[in-house]
């Protein structure tokens, strides 16, 4: 059995993430040992789901060799706090032991209380919206991890989940709030972008349903040609095409904020398009279009 198997693995936190990267790493033969939880009912729904089993704090911290802590992000450093006074408190020793949360705008920093008694620390995140307790794992798979924090903890980690088949990558954590804004923009965001869609859809008479047919081809082939020959060559629309005439038209439906952001998103798509090769188009009525509209 390859040693990175063998390392014991417990998880502080049984809600989404934790439950989802427990599953993946026990269906990949490594060896996750049960999880802890403020909530019983949902440390023993994720228990049951990986086959493993509930641990007090104290037990989880004397046996589990590498610990990832997934609770929200606002709570880790008082998590960390917490298992730091229980450490104290009951003479655990935590040197050699790897803390690791899975945030991906927080850097190790926030577990400086655990690696001041001795731990390593580091912090991974998978590239991946977790939106089912139970379900989101499927996905992993698929999912791009990145790890930060101490060098010797990071390889160890990432062994983990390379173990897995997982691509990781590593980042700088000066790096760590514009790679969070990264993800943020391709999930968070565009997820607003398509309901004002579907919104646009209803007043148009579509049912939710019928919204979700129409939009579901446009937006899978789009986002696999821009996958497969990047934004500059998937550009198509009116503001590729200069066509002020139809911008005003949406300009003109639109109101408030919305009508600014389409403002905006429409002058990125600009300087997108002037960045393709062999375009001569002359954007400069359609950029002073929307310029009127951003200083509203």
């Amino acid at each position: 059995m390859d040693k990175k198997q063998k390392v014991k693995i417990a998880f502080i936190g049984a809600g989404k993430v934790g439950c989802s990267l427990g599953k993946h790493l026990s269906l990949h033969g490594l060896n996750v040992i049960g999880y802890q939880s403020r909530s019983l009912l949902s440390a023993r729904e994720a228990a049951a789901f990986t086959s493993t089993r509930v641990l007090s704090l104290s037990r989880l911290l004397t046996d589990a060799e590498l610990i990832f802590i997934t609770v929200p992000d606002d709570q880790i450093t008082v998590a960390a706090e917490e298992i730091a006074r229980q450490a104290r408190h009951e003479s655990i020793d935590l040197n050699n032991k790897i803390f690791c949360h899975c945030s991906g705008s927080l850097t190790a920093e926030a577990l400086t209380v655990l690696s001041e008694m001795g731990a390593y620390t580091c912090s991974l995140h998978p590239m991946l919206a977790f939106a089912d307790t139970f379900t989101s794992y499927e996905k992993l798979q698929e999912a791009f991890f990145s790890l930060e924090g101490d060098p010797e903890t990071r390889n160890i980690v990432q062994g983990v989940i390379s173990a897995c088949g997982n691509s990781t990558t590593i980042i700088d954590g000066a790096k760590k709030a514009e790679y969070h804004l990264a993800a943020v923009i391709s999930s968070n965001f565009v997820l607003a972008l398509i309901n004002q869609s579907m919104e646009l859809l209803a007043d148009c008479g579509f049912s939710p349903e019928d919204s979700g047919k129409a939009l579901a081809p446009l937006i899978q082939n789009n986002i696999n040609t821009i996958l497969s020959r990047g934004p500059r060559e998937s550009l198509t629309g009116p503001v590729e095409r200069a066509d002020i005439k139809t911008v005003e038209k949406h300009l003109a439906v639109l109101k408030g904020n919305r009508r600014k952001v389409y403002a905006l998103l429409s002058r990125e798509l600009v300087t997108l398009a002037e960045s393709r090769k062999g375009n001569d188009k002359d954007y400069s009525p359609l950029l002073s279009l929307l310029d009127e509209y951003i200083q509203l």
